[in-house]
């Protein structure tokens, strides 16, 4: 079973959590697909499209799109690169125990080790602790 959570489910999680911080600063801990489903949209998701959804919107919680699991090497490089070609938000790319946390419009990184990759940009390495700009 792919990691990513259906896509019917993840509508209806978006609807539950705009609810939720609307009406509280509930605190949430996403991660992997999670994280994955916190962004614009999931097209950075390494997973197969094993439902053939036509359905990829994210939960919109950051301005960014994230990509875990994320191994510096330049078969992925290309593969977000071709993304950032056609869709404007950075992704963020976070390797295996690394984290961020998201505060309203700010975004850090936590701990781990993690890049920024914006269009038109070359990929830039995260430092713990600082505030990630878009």
């Amino acid at each position: 079973m792919p990691s990513t959570i259906p896509i019917l489910r993840a509508r209806r999680e978006r609807r539950l959590a705009k609810k939720r911080t609307s009406d509280s600063r509930t605190r949430n801990a996403f991660l992997s697909a999670g994280m994955i489903l916190c962004g614009q949209n999931i097209l950075t998701s390494s997973d197969m499209n094993a439902v053939a959804t036509n359905h990829f919107d994210g939960l919109k919680a950051s301005p960014y799109n994230f990509h875990a699991h994320y191994r510096d090497d330049a078969s992925q490089d290309d593969w977000l690169s071709e993304y950032r070609s056609f869709h404007d938000n950075p992704v963020i790319m976070l390797s295996d125990g690394a984290y961020v946390k998201v505060d309203g419009k700010k975004t850090t990184l936590v701990r781990g080790d993690a890049w920024v990759l914006r269009k038109d940009s070359e990929k830039e390495k995260l430092e713990a602790g600082g505030s990630i700009v878009p």
